[in-house]
């Protein structure tokens, strides 16, 4: 684990610090991938993904990056730039998430494992 420029603060922020993340998911389907599904997944770029939670709240996080790799018949990696505070297990299974991975590729969709590669604060903070 590399940390570059770490302060420590006296208090607590008012407003959220605004982040990005970039993430690599490894994602299994339930039957074969349909490769033009997978072309798809660029879609996500042009529109932002909605977040549903439970308390009723609905927030909107953007991917500005994204990259997809086949692995096996029914596994892929995902590699994405994505707005802070995105649930990348719901983002997946598209448990309260428009658009998710499963509804792109028109298949049950499973996280099996995600790394945060880098984390960047926004300028604006």
């Amino acid at each position: 684990v590399v940390i570059h420029n770490f302060k420590i603060i006296s208090k607590s922020p008012k407003i959220p610090i605004k982040f990005n993340s970039l993430i690599e998911l490894k994602i299994s389907t339930e039957h074969e991938i349909v490769p033009e599904n997978m072309k798809k997944l660029k879609n996500i770029l042009s529109d932002p993904v909605v977040v549903y939670e439970k308390s009723g709240k609905r927030s909107e996080k953007i991917i500005s990056t994204l990259k997809y790799k086949k692995i096996s018949k029914n596994h892929f990696n995902l590699i994405i730039k994505a707005e802070g505070g995105l649930p990348v297990k719901r983002f997946v299974d598209g448990d309260d998430v428009t658009p998710g991975i499963r509804q792109i590729m028109n298949d049950k969709c499973t996280c099996t494992a995600f790394d945060f590669l880098e984390i960047s604060l926004n300028d604006n903070n």
